[in-house]
């Protein structure tokens, strides 16, 4: 920074607003790391902060705005900024102050600004806000001793002009609704501001009627008042820069927006970029972690499959040695396990067979006890399925059918419903060899069928 200015942060326990000037005539890296340390020792490390420049590194114009597009208007006033200040429209930056007639538009060089900025955030200083210096004290002034009324209220102003003794030079800023229309830097000679008053008003505009004073010197306030015939009210602040560092603390505690905001100019306010670098090394981080994990996960995928591979050709090797002529059935897995547990079924392996005790097979030794032995009969199957039975045989008439229905009804555990006979004629006796025709005359089929009471009673022995 060539001209003076100053950096206004507020320390992270709170406190007073800390003030820091920014070395001139340094590099942009330099002066950076200077604020950086003093910040860092005032207890503002990581704080926002608001950069105060010179009054004298700003130019300011009023320009015409009501003709202008809606679309992209702002490049539109900067544009027509342009045309009032010597200085092309891609060299500054800029802030305009909506204004009855138009806006007022401040602007300062990018070339000297930028560099600053860039190496302040890069060090962990993020600027939120860059001022004139001049214009937050009077801001301060307005808002907090003359209560003034917000920009959209009805209520007229009391002051329509502050006057104010800065960095050996007088400020004039026009107030309209409290909010400036006009800012202008003179000399300390009293006929500079009171020349340029009267040239205004031959542009229409009329003279300030309620001027507030602030830090003139001595011999200003009287020719101000005489010459223009205004209200003048003294105020002396206690020293320069109190009022600017106070309105900085209201700035970066969100209670107030500045009046002219450089900072848009370069860019929105990057809150993380101090922080960027290392947030970048960590996304990078956590996606190499993912793509190492994603990596791992499809080995593992692929060797299983190899490996499930491997066991389903076995498991076909097997099937085909142990049944060589039977096709290969789609899932050899369940054909092989199914084939096993018949042989445990057959071997009498306790591992599958049910117990002893079990409900399906009281029931057929019930059924079984309950056959008369005095009936000569033939037991060709016997179905148990849950809750119910059938029995099909054959003997010799149909009233030793209705007899074993009987002798199984005994038993409260069994519902038998009526056998259903068929007599039988040129029959087999099963056994693949032919009876007579006088025996097959005497064979009756019948089937019994009935349920079995969950809650009756169940023979434990075998009946006599």
């Amino acid at each position: 920074m060539n001209r003076p200015a100053y950096i206004f942060s507020t320390p992270t326990g709170g406190g007073e607003t800390v003030t820091v000037p920014v070395p001139t005539g340094q590099p942009p890296a330099e002066s950076a790391e200077t604020v950086r340390a003093a910040l860092a020792a005032a207890g503002c490390g990581g704080r926002d902060a608001v950069l105060a420049i010179a009054s004298s590194s700003c130019l300011c114009a009023p320009i015409r705005s009501h003709d202008l597009p809606a679309k992209d208007r702002r490049r539109a006033l900067l544009y027509r900024l342009e045309e009032k200040v010597p200085v092309s429209a891609e060299d500054v930056v800029a802030a305009f102050v909506p204004t009855s007639d138009g806006a007022l538009g401040v602007c300062t060089l990018r070339a000297e600004l930028a560099p600053f900025v860039d190496a302040l955030e890069q060090r962990g200083v993020p600027v939120s806000a860059i001022c004139p210096g001049s214009l937050l004290a009077m801001q301060h002034l307005l808002e907090t001793a003359q209560g003034t009324v917000p920009r959209d209220g009805a209520a007229p102003e009391r002051n329509d002009a502050i006057v104010m003794g800065w960095d050996g030079a007088i400020e004039l800023v026009m107030l309209e609704q409290g909010w400036p229309r006009g800012w202008c830097v003179f000399s300390d000679d009293a006929k500079e501001l009171l020349l340029h008053l009267k040239l205004e008003s031959f542009n229409g505009r009329p003279f300030p009627r309620h001027v507030l004073a602030v830090s003139l010197p001595s011999g200003i306030s009287a020719p101000l008042s005489e010459g223009l015939g205004a209200a003048v009210t003294d105020s002396r602040p206690s020293a320069a820069g109190n009022d600017a560092a106070a309105m900085a603390e209201r700035v970066l505690s969100r209670r107030s927006e500045p009046w002219v905001n450089l900072r848009s100019g370069l860019g929105a306010h990057d809150r993380l970029r101090p922080v960027r670098g290392p947030l970048r090394y960590s996304v990078a981080a956590v996606s190499l972690c993912l793509l190492s994990v994603c990596a791992a996960m499809w080995w593992r995928a692929a060797r299983y499959d190899r490996l499930a591979g491997r066991y389903a050709d076995e498991q076909r090797e097997v099937f085909r040695q142990t049944f060589p002529k039977q096709p290969k059935p789609p899932d050899v897995r369940s054909r092989l396990d199914s084939e096993d547990r018949g042989l445990k079924g057959l071997s009498g392996d306790s591992s599958s067979a049910p117990p002893p005790q079990a409900p399906g097979l009281v029931a057929l030794r019930d059924l079984l006890a309950r056959l008369p032995e005095s009936i000569r009969l033939r037991v060709l199957e016997v179905r148990l399925d849950g809750s119910s039975f059938a029995i099909e045989g054959q003997v010799r008439s149909h009233g030793d059918a209705d007899a074993i229905a009987a002798s199984l009804r005994a038993n409260a555990a069994f519902s038998v419903d009526p056998p259903r006979t068929e007599q039988l004629s040129g029959s087999s006796d099963g056994t693949g060899e032919g009876t007579t025709q006088a025996v097959a005359e005497k064979t009756v089929a019948f089937t019994l069928t009935g349920t079995i009471k969950a809650d009756g009673p169940t023979t434990r022995k075998a009946a006599p």
